[in-house]
């Protein structure tokens, strides 16, 4: 269904109503209050028209601490890629991101463990180093593509869904396929990069 691609819209929403009434507690205990959520509600088997495939209810309390936390370095005008740019922060960092694959490879953790969250939240400045770095120039074609994702993520469902009607109802070749592809995607996106 729709929700299963949308998902991070919902619990964006969500996330957006409620940082303003959280936002001046205690970060210690919004962090452990939702990763003692996350443990609880991972116990819990929920009725299947509360599922929508790629995200639970737990989850969200997972990835509310990432928002959560998002929003306090805002507050208190902290700049990671400013932070990121330090030598030891960099190697505790990369340190985190090789124990974050290992868990993920080796013990099966899922992704949305609270036994990842340390490691997951310290190895975020790694990749903003690497972007800030090397990738985030003036000129990029990245900063188009991050100044305007919301547009590309809330359009690209409708994209996917036109496309694969199209497909559906035409039993065509399958060059003529890859031609009808070229002429959406350049209708389709060809307003955001003018």
């Amino acid at each position: 269904g729709t929700t299963d691609i949308t998902w991070f819209l919902y619990s964006a929403l969500i996330f957006y109503l409620i940082i303003r009434v959280v936002r001046d507690y205690n970060p210690i205990l919004v962090v452990t209050f939702c990763v003692i959520s996350c443990v609880i509600l991972n116990q819990i088997e929920f009725p299947v028209f509360m599922d929508v495939g790629f995200i639970n209810i737990a989850d969200n309390f997972y990835y509310f601490i990432f928002f959560f936390l998002a929003d306090q370095l805002n507050i208190h005008e902290k700049n990671i890629s400013v932070l990121s740019g330090n030598k030891r922060v960099i190697i505790f960092s990369l340190i985190c991101f090789f124990v974050t694959m290992y868990l993920n490879f080796y013990w099966n953790v899922y992704k949305t463990n609270p036994i990842n969250l340390f490691f997951v939240l310290f190895s975020i400045s790694l990749f903003v180093y690497i972007f800030s770095r090397f990738i985030n120039k003036e000129s990029s074609i990245f900063n188009h593509f991050g100044t305007n994702s919301l547009v590309y993520f809330l359009t690209h469902f409708s994209f996917l869904c036109l496309f694969v009607k199209c497909m559906q109802v035409n039993q065509l070749s399958l060059e003529s396929h890859f031609i009808m592809a070229l002429l959406l995607i350049s209708a389709f996106f060809g307003p955001y990069l003018i």
